[in-house]
């Protein structure tokens, strides 16, 4: 069905009913009433108005009035003027006003003058006080405004609740509105002798629906204040006084009117919609009314999508049919996952509803994250342009062509952008060898955000086994984001009468059954308690460590912030991670209260330097030949080539990966033994595969060439026995040190004992029995001090300052392992030394570690949709450069004692960045920094850089916050040893552009980082 009005904009249609029927009633409220004419003409002079302070096609405007004659005329007036309105009810509290005026940067606010005080205040918004303004308003002229709008500018957004408590602006066009009232006007049904009673507010969607249909054909409103509205009684009372026709409401309201006594009136066509109707109540309303219409539809597909005339039946309420130009479609369950083409039920089947049509919405206000989500491409049809909504609801087609609403399908679990299945963390679960049985759900903490929790019951209730190292033991096995925060055990699941596991028995966590629970025993410690509770979600008490009890990077964030605002005190990480317990925790509140500063806590240059000073005992055997000699250089070399057993450390990491599969293919009989946490082989085989595999990097060639070395990086020796340490010293000839502990956040203390001790056990393996050479993969945040700012050009040859000006806890420790290797150098040992910059994703494939620095900015940045207008230049380069760039380098005995810098010659701006996302069809804009500062502090839990948050923030300690830093330092780097070295190959650099990005982007939706992105997938 078309119509021939599709074309036009809703007050147009307005404007001709009241040539039609200038003097018949428009709207009454309570004794007053305005006829068409009459409201025609005070919408004008109020379009005239707003067009005066600059409203125009697009233009948002806010409006805030009680339910009157004027709430009419300001919605009627904005849209004639040309611009959108954005309903804010004045019950809503002011926190979510708030939000609604700030994410729509509101440039005029119509309103009235006892509402200014519940308002929020605002820099941008020009106030329109209806009631007192008006004389100013009333000198406008009375005849239509002339405007540019058309079928396709914006009539409205309304704000749902967002399913994270994040209202979302859904926007609706003239178009999709003018559809849906024409198509309401035929069914239903309404005519000029109609009197509409309206009782609903404007911030519900539904409102267009009551305060529009009437307008367009000639009938009365009859509009019903807030206070009868919410009373059965009252509203009931007025419907048998009224002359009411027609009346939309919600389930709920009606019940209310039939448990208030409402006998019905016979004449009244009834709506309902909103939510299920129950065929008990639909029976109860067809008893006092002439007719019932089911009413279904997302606010995302204007209002209503499927209308059904409800009759008297013994079987639940369809949603019926779809409106005119709408499609309804029921998809088969797989659409919905990754890569799966769209496909439609067949017969009975049941399915996910997608909505399409012309009252598809143009998607969420600035949240293109949500709406490439949730507004797909239309494989239906011809047109690229037309998209589909994924309503979430699950439903079935019944023979006779009406749909049937079953439920929701929402049963996807995503924690922290990433999309998880539970069975795979149970699975994993059941393979430790304690473990008889387990459940894993996610439960909400007091923030909203959603967490892992596993119910555990273990084989046996004589068995010892702690929550901390169940959860190390299953970080060998998936991915940190997989990691159950909490693990509760039981001696038994509950159960629900068909022998199913009951989840909703399941109790709320607590940390009382894994070890002793002290409370507080004083007011500061139970005030640190309820906050510990409060970010953890799980009871703690005043012993239990916040690390060990599910504190993560995010609620270490958290965690801090709650306590600077309760005890106006600012904490380090590093006090958190030296007393990371209420008890310990509530002392070093205590301590700064009292001295009024953090030093006392932070690590200072004495530390560091104590920390730099290699074991005495750790020297290479026969210095001077091996210094010297070229001969022995030569025979390093010919080892190389002949492929001896090299040993590896961090092969489950990003590099470690990419380094191991660019050695084993290109030494075809080389044996890589890799240190790597398990507890068996089996494991620690399975655990490296899987690293191989998730970079797309493993060959069955691999399995047995590949031998594991159980370990542990951060412990004395790995963690092996003295004479297991010395056999692995015999077994290899080269040794590649590519562990570390990543986290551009967490301090000093935090990584010490994996990037600094970790570092002295490698060079102590390499002279435990002979002279072994050492790879070491280091990192151009050795730089990151303001010792280097004054720097224009930093050599590969030039010695590292002191260590005064390090601020974070990363550089700092990768500062203090370089200051090991290099005395390990001097004192004879064949050295290398590769300085990292930043690390990309594979140039061809888009390989990617999801939880990198640069993953997370971009991903990050497109969440907010904005990013700083910041002068950071980045030297990125791709993973594939940097293996096959150590690969070549090691194998040639120039390259020991010299240091080499891998870095891109092509620096990366964080203003190409931004451009580069907006060709490729993901908005964001740049912003002072000051202000993007200030909206990421404001950013919902589940943003990208949640957990970064602090790089980009100051702290009172310091003049200026790490990533500052950082591009203070992010100066040229010499290069040019590694150009030597690399003279004469094909191992180049391929520059980060567009082109690069996409592939990573594509890589991103692939492994469900980024939602779905249909222009990207379709670029060439």
């Amino acid at each position: 069905m078309s119509f021939a009005s599709a074309s036009v904009a809703i007050h147009q249609l307005i404007e001709l009913q009241t040539l039609k029927t200038p003097d018949a009633a428009a709207i009454v409220f309570q004794n007053q009433r305005l006829t068409y004419r009459e409201l025609n003409q005070k919408a004008n002079q109020l379009a005239h108005y707003l067009q005066i302070l600059g409203v125009k096609p697009e233009t948002l405007v806010g409006i805030c009035v009680e339910r009157s004659l004027d709430m009419l005329v300001a919605l009627l007036g904005i849209l004639k003027a040309g611009g959108a309105y954005v309903p804010l009810d004045p019950s809503y509290p002011q926190d979510r006003l708030a939000f609604v005026i700030e994410d729509t940067q509101l440039p005029v606010l119509i309103t009235q003058q006892h509402l200014c005080a519940i308002l929020p205040q605002t820099q941008h918004a020009q106030l329109v006080c209806l009631d007192t303004d008006w004389q100013t308003v009333a000198q406008q002229s009375e005849a239509n405004p002339e405007s540019s709008v058309t079928a396709e500018n914006l009539a409205y957004a309304i704000y749902t609740s967002g399913s994270t408590g994040k209202p979302k602006g859904v926007q609706i066009t003239h178009q999709a509105v003018v559809n849906f009232l024409r198509s309401m006007q035929a069914e239903p049904g309404l005519c000029q002798q109609d009197v509409l009673l309206a009782i609903t507010t404007i911030s519900f969607d539904i409102a267009v629906l009551e305060l529009f249909l009437p307008l367009i054909v000639g009938a009365e409103i009859l509009l019903v204040s807030r206070d009868i509205a919410s009373s059965g009684t009252l509203l009931s009372n007025l419907l048998s006084e009224s002359n009411a026709t027609v009346m939309q409401a919600t389930p709920a309201t009606w019940r209310m009117l039939v448990a208030a006594g409402w006998k019905g009136n016979k004449p009244l066509k009834m709506l309902c919609g909103g939510e299920a109707l129950t065929r008990s109540l639909a029976d109860q309303l067809l008893e006092r009314g002439s007719s019932l219409w089911q009413m279904y539809g997302p606010t995302e597909t204007t209002v209503w999508s499927m209308v059904h005339h409800v009759e008297f039946g013994d079987r639940a309420v369809p949603l019926g049919h779809a409106i005119a130009n709408t499609q309804i479609y029921i998809v088969q369950e797989p659409a919905r996952r990754k890569n799966d083409s769209l496909q439609i039920v067949s017969g009975e089947g049941e399915g996910e509803i997608y909505i399409g049509g012309q009252g598809v919405s143009q998607g969420y206000l600035n949240r293109p994250d949500l709406t490439r989500e949730k507004f797909i491409p239309d494989p239906f049809s011809a047109d690229p342009n037309v998209r589909l909504y994924k309503t979430g609801d699950l439903a079935r087609l019944l023979p006779n062509g009406d749909i049937e609403m079953i439920g929701r399908i929402d049963h996807q679990v995503k924690i922290r952008g990433y999309r998880i299945e539970l069975g795979d963390i149970e699975t994993a679960l059941s393979q430790h060898p304690n473990v008889r049985e387990s459940v894993v759900i996610t439960r909400e903490d007091e923030s909203g955000e959603r967490r892992l929790v596993a119910y555990v019951v273990l084989k046996a209730q004589s068995l010892q086994l702690r929550s901390t190292e169940l959860r190390a033991w299953l970080k060998d096995k998936l991915p940190e984001y997989m990691v159950p925060a909490i693990v509760v055990f039981m001696e038994n699941l509950p159960l629900t009468p068909n022998l199913k596991v009951d989840r909703r028995a399941l109790p709320v966590p607590t940390l009382d059954a894994q070890e002793e629970f002290v409370s507080p025993r004083t007011e500061l410690e139970r005030q640190l308690a309820q906050i510990w509770t409060a970010v953890l979600g799980v009871e703690v008490g005043i012993y239990h460590n916040f690390f060990e009890s599910g504190g993560d990077s995010l609620r270490t964030a958290l965690l801090l912030s709650r306590v600077r605002e309760a005890f106006q005190v600012e904490l380090s990480l590093d006090c958190l991670f030296k007393a990371p317990t209420v008890a310990g925790f509530a002392e070093v509140i205590q301590a700064v209260q009292s001295c009024g500063s953090t030093a006392g806590f932070n690590t200072t240059p004495t530390e560091l330097w104590a920390d730099a000073n290699l074991d005495d005992a750790i020297r290479p055997h026969a210095i001077s030949a091996l210094h010297n000699s070229d001969a022995v250089l030569s025979e390093l070399r010919s080892g190389l080539i002949a492929a001896q057993p090299i040993f590896l450390t961090g092969a489950t990491g990003f590099i470690g990966a990419f380094l191991l599969q660019e050695l084993l293919l290109h030494n075809p009989q080389m044996t890589a033994y890799c240190l790597v946490r398990a507890d068996d082989c089996e494991a620690a085989s399975d655990r490296l595969r899987k690293s191989l595999e998730r970079y797309e990097l493993w060959q069955d060639t691999f399995g047995s060439r590949i031998i594991p070395v159980l370990g542990d990086l951060s412990q004395p020796l790995f963690g092996l026995s003295e004479s297991q340490f010395r056999e692995l010293a015999d077994r290899v000839d080269v040794i590649y040190h590519s562990g570390a502990y990543v986290n551009l956040v967490y301090p000093y203390t935090a990584l010490r004992n994996a990037n600094v001790l970790g570092t002295q056990e490698v060079l102590r393996l390499a002279t435990q029995t002979r002279t072994l050479p050492v790879h070491y993969i280091s990192t151009i945040d050795v730089f990151h001090s303001s010792e280097y700012e004054e720097a224009t050009f930093i050599s590969e040859t030039d010695q590292l300052l002191s260590c005064d000006g390090y601020t974070e806890g990363y550089a700092q420790s990768k500062w203090v392992a370089e200051k090991l290797v290099m005395q390990a150098r001097d004192r004879g040992l064949p050295v290398c030394i590769y300085r990292l910059g930043m690390i990309t994703g594979h140039s061809q494939t888009g390989a990617f570690q999801l939880n990198n620095m640069i993953c997370r900015l971009i991903k990050g940045f497109i969440q907010l949709g904005c990013a700083p207008e910041l002068d950071l230049k980045m030297s990125l380069a791709p993973v594939d450069y940097i293996v096959q760039a150590i690969r070549h380098l090691s194998s040639q005995p120039a390259s020991f004692g010299q240091t080499f810098h891998l870095v891109s010659p092509h620096l990366f701006t964080l203003k190409q960045l931004v451009a580069d996302l907006n060709v490729l069809d993901y908005w964001v804009t740049l912003m002072p920094y000051q202000q993007w500062q200030t909206k990421l502090l404001a950013m919902p839990p589940e943003n990208a850089l949640t957990s970064m948050a602090s790089m980009f923030t100051k702290r009172p300690d310091k003049q200026q916050t790490p990533i500052e830093t950082a591009t203070f330092v992010s100066q040229a780097f010499d290069t040019r040893n590694t150009d030597i070295g690399l003279d004469g190959t094909d191992i180049v650099c391929a520059p980060i552009d567009s082109s690069v990005l996409r592939i990573y982007l594509l890589y991103f939706m692939q492994n469900g980082f980024l939602p779905q992105n249909s222009q990207l997938t379709c670029m060439p």
